[in-house]
């Protein structure tokens, strides 16, 4: 199994994903980007095991 970084961001009781990436640090650098540009209530940072 592959793991996988999702982005989620949640507005308003909604939360979207925002990206996929293999890399963490990826992961991390679009999660903050989208915390300074955006106006969310929360962004995180999952990981998800794929086949």
């Amino acid at each position: 199994m592959d793991k996988v970084h999702l982005v989620l961001s949640t507005e308003g009781g909604e939360t979207e994903i925002c990206g996929i990436y293999k890399k963490w640090s990826d992961a991390y650098e679009a999660a903050k980007s989208l915390e300074e540009h955006e106006e969310y209530d929360s962004v995180e940072i999952e990981e998800w095991s794929v086949q």
